[in-house]
């Protein structure tokens, strides 16, 4: 790739390639549509998942990586002989989301209720962080 700025980027060259790269595979997810909301030390993933149970839905985290899957329920229901559709917009396909989260925030909580997925992430602060105080003798 031919860059203007390349007699001045001794040595960046596969810096900004891998960069490039990066964007290029990156692509933007939108479905489902969801929301994060903070609060104090306090994170929520509200995901609109309508027409997926329990079930259908898997939240792992690994490491910094919080991933959110739904799978859909039967996919061999439109291919069924007697099911004739005469309009079909409601999207029936699976997702995976997934969010980097720090190593110091742990998932709380995790409820589906009226086709609303939330999730509570708390962020902490681990001992050996926290201040000390040291009396004077």
């Amino acid at each position: 790739m031919n860059r203007a700025f390349d007699p001045f980027a001794v040595g960046f060259d596969r810096i900004f390639d891998e960069v490039e790269n990066l964007a290029l595979r990156t692509k933007k997810v939108t479905y489902p549509p969801y929301n994060i909301r903070r609060a104090g030390n306090q994170y929520s993933i509200d995901m609109a998942v309508a027409g997926f149970k329990k079930e259908d839905i898997k939240i792992e985290l690994h490491k910094n990586n919080l991933s959110v899957s739904g799978v859909v329920g039967n996919p061999l229901e439109d291919e069924a002989e007697n099911i004739h559709w005469l309009h079909k917009g409601i999207a029936n396909r699976g997702f995976t989301h997934n969010f980097k989260v720090a190593s110091n925030v742990e998932v709380k909580d995790a409820k589906l209720e009226d086709g609303m997925l939330s999730i509570l992430l708390e962020e902490f602060i681990p001992e050996e962080d926290k201040p000390k105080s040291i009396e004077l003798q």
